[in-house]
Parts: structure tokens; sequence; C-alpha cells
């Protein structure tokens, strides 16, 4: 039998505490017999639901009427557990011992446990009763609703979205209990804590929320004691900066250093010095995520080189140089090689670089074109630049990527090109100005310098 810590905390914005049992107290743990990495959960968010919302506007031709949240009344704590597992989950209170049997908060399972049982009843709601499009975070199942007219819903005696209805009468069949004020709808609605305007298409974060995030990760960085900090406060903090990158997803590689940082740790108490890269990121990030106000989901959608504003095409040589070329101007552009990282896969840094410098100059241009399409014979390169995520010698050129995305609201796709097909750039590169004359006679050559990668101020976003 374990006995286990409780205590409470005040809850957020409320008078009111939350009791904590605390599951990874002490050497021999409950948390501590239950593999981390046998307990992940991927789970849905507003991303999600913005990619059913641009679907449903491209099958119907309108944006839906409605979107709804609904919430399963205390969760995890709906879940029994096997008794031989309720019998390491005692409890002391004034003297008196007693069992939790239920599923518990504390627990490194117990979001998986709940996720597992959710998702059942999704499949139910999905393919037997016909909701579409019904996603989950934790406790909260969320969607949109096309519908115009709303339906009497008794148990509430109130009108909510037809779709909403369905899915509370299927929790109603099922006996798993709600209660009316987590019960949400309209044409804005509040969902894990985004603001989501369907009259708009716009999901935000309200001004408290987005400067209490960059408030919080200066202060992990600044008031860190000794500049270390526990594993799981690295955890914490990197939770919280992801679920903020719903709303600004071009931050995503100022999260690199901390993933390469905590890498293969597994003592959740053990203190993780704070590199001076880290702290660079994450103040970055900070400055960045205050000044951004939110993404429009319509021009978040995917789109091919056909709609872009402006094409580039890129190639770099080891014997020549970087270079790129636009078909619209009738300019190509040459480079020297500038010194790679020693630690850097010197031919793919340089196809990097040169989609930077490409993506540079047409920032540079006047009127700035909203969508910039870059070709590059490069999957690696491709795939960087799509995914937002590189090793840590390549991580400045996606910052510096992103800085200049953001300064300039420019959306950006890389697409991949055949070398075979890459004719003027790849003769560019290599210095064979001749042989890309006799496929572009009035191209217009000059000589370029690749940026500066630093995280100076003169590149505020």
């Amino acid at each position: 039998m374990y006995c286990v810590p409780v205590h409470a905390v005040p809850k957020p914005n409320s008078d009111k505490f939350r009791m904590v049992v605390d599951h990874s107290a002490g050497e021999f743990s409950l948390n501590s017999m239950i593999d981390k990495d046998k307990v992940h959960v991927d789970l849905d968010n507003v991303q999600h639901l913005a990619h059913n919302l641009l679907r449903r506007r491209r099958l119907t031709g309108k944006t839906p009427r409605w979107l709804f949240k609904s919430d399963v009344s205390m969760a995890y704590r709906r879940l029994p557990m096997h008794p031989l597992w309720q019998v390491k989950q005692v409890i002391t209170v004034d003297g008196v011992r007693r069992i939790d049997r239920c599923n518990n908060f504390g627990g490194r399972a117990s979001g998986k446990l709940w996720c597992a049982f959710m998702s059942l009843v999704l499949w139910i709601a999905i393919n037997e009763k016909g909701i579409d499009g019904l996603l989950a975070y934790i406790d909260d199942c969320f969607s949109d609703d096309p519908s115009e007219h709303l339906v009497f819903y008794e148990p509430y005696e109130d009108f909510l979205p037809p779709k909403q209805v369905a899915l509370l009468l299927l929790w109603d069949e099922i006996h798993l209990p709600h209660d009316r004020p987590k019960q949400m709808f309209g044409s804005t609605c509040t969902i894990i804590g985004l603001d989501v305007d369907l009259r708009h298409m716009r999901i935000t974060l309200s001004d408290e929320r987005r400067t209490a995030l960059a408030r919080g990760v200066r202060n992990f960085v600044l008031a860190a004691p000794r500049r270390r900090r526990r594993l799981v406060e690295w955890q914490r903090i990197l939770g919280w900066m992801n679920w903020g990158l719903n709303v600004a997803p071009l931050l995503r590689p100022a999260l690199q250093s901390v993933y390469d940082k905590t890498a293969g740790r597994r003592i959740r108490n053990a203190p993780i010095y704070l590199n001076a890269t880290v702290i660079r990121d994450f103040l970055w990030f900070a400055d960045a995520f205050e000044r951004f106000d939110g993404i429009h989901i319509i021009t978040s959608h995917e789109w091919d080189s056909s709609q872009a504003d402006l094409i580039i095409y890129c190639d770099a040589s080891l014997t020549g140089g970087l270079a790129f070329w636009s078909p619209a101007h009738h300019r190509g552009f040459l480079s020297e090689l500038p010194t790679a990282p020693s630690n850097a896969d010197t031919i793919f840094w340089y196809e990097a670089l040169t989609v930077v410098s490409a993506l540079d100059w047409a920032c540079s241009l006047s009127p700035t074109p909203q969508r910039v399409a870059i070709f590059s014979d490069s999957l690696n390169t491709v795939q960087m630049f799509n995914s937002m995520r590189a090793r840590p010698s390549y991580n400045e050129l996606l910052l510096f990527t992103c800085r200049k995305l953001l300064l300039h609201h420019v959306d950006l796709r890389v697409f991949h090109i055949a070398g075979e097909v890459n004719i003027i750039a790849d003769t560019l590169s290599r210095n064979l100005l001749h042989v890309a004359l006799q496929y572009e006679a009035d191209l217009d050559i000059h000589l370029f310098q690749p940026p500066r990668l630093t995280l100076g101020a003169e590149e505020e976003c």
C-alpha cells in the first residue's frame, strides 16, 4: 500500500483551490514505475480545427455558422482504476487514510488512460452518430456546425447547435456527466484558451495570455537560480510555448535548442544549465510572441506555386558559389561561398543559405510579395523550410527566415525541383554565365552578399 502526498493550490483567476495528489514525490514514486515514453498522446488542437474550417468552406463555398465546445465533468475522475492500483493511491487527511478509487490527475499514465477512453467515445460519435469533424483536447470536445438553425436540448432547456446536441445526447446515453456552464457555442468561441473567430476566420490569443506567456519565457531564463532549471521546469515551459505555437507557428525554430538541451534527460528534478543559445532563443521567442497578433486562417492554408506572387529558383555549388534567379524580373544573382559552420553538412548548408538569401531579396522588393515560392533541388532544404525544423547548425537559418516572414508578413513555400530541370540556377551557381544566357538571353546578372545570420536589434519583428 502506498500513501501519496496531497495538498491544495489556488486555482488561476479564482478564489477556489485545486486538490493536488503528488504521484511523483519520493525516490520510489508511483510515476517512477511508469515509462514516460509509453504514455505520450497526440492531442487535437485549433490548427486541426482550422483545417476542418477551410475544408468545409472549400466543399460548401461558405464559412460554418457555429463553433461549439463541450466539456466533460471531472474528466479523469470518471474512470475507475484497477483494485491493485487503487491500493497504491492511499491519501491521508486529518489522520484518516482513504482509498482513492479513481483515475488521478497526478498520475503519469492518467492522461493516456483518459484519452484512450475518450477516443472510443469520439469514434462512436463520428461513426455511429454521424458527428463529423469532431475533435478533442483532453476533456474538451469541439467542432464547427454549418446548420443555420439551433435545436432544443431539454436537460438544459436551451437551444444549441445540432452537432453539439447530438454529442450531449450521446454522453447522456453512456452516462458521461456534463455541466451546463461548460457547454459553449457561438460565431466566436474560446477553445483551449485560444479565441477562434469565424467571422474574421482568425485564431488569436488575448493580450493578457500573450503577455503572460512572454513574461513566463523571459522569467525562465533571466530569473533562473545559478542559470539552472530542473528538468520538470523545462518540460512545463516547453509545453506552454508549444501551446503558443497554435497562433505563432513561425516561432517553432526557437524551441529547437531546448529539445537539444533536454534530449535523453529523465530525472525530473535534475538541474539543467541554461546555455547562451537557449537564453538567446527564448528571449527572441518572447519578444516576437508579444508583437505577433495571431494567425489568419484564410492565408494559412496550403497553396501551390501557380498561386505565388513571386517565384525564385535556387542552387549552390562547391565549385562555384550561391545562385538564384527570378523569371519575373529576368534577374540572376551570384555570390562566393561564405564560410560554413564546422559541424554542418557543407553543401546542404549552402543550399539552405541560398534559399534564405533569395527570401531576403524578395522581402526587399516594393511592394513586398505576399506569397513567395522558392524552388530548390535539395530535398533536405525543402523539408527543413517546410517543417521549420533543423539540426542546431542550421537553426540560425530558420530563425533569420522566421524574422523576415514575421516582419514583412510573407507566406513562404519551398518546393522541390529536379536538378536537370533547374538549369539556369545550376549554371549560375557554377559560374557558367554564358550557358545561363543561352537559356535566358535577357538575364540581368548581379553579385549579392548573403545576409548576416545574427539575432541583432536591426532584425526586430
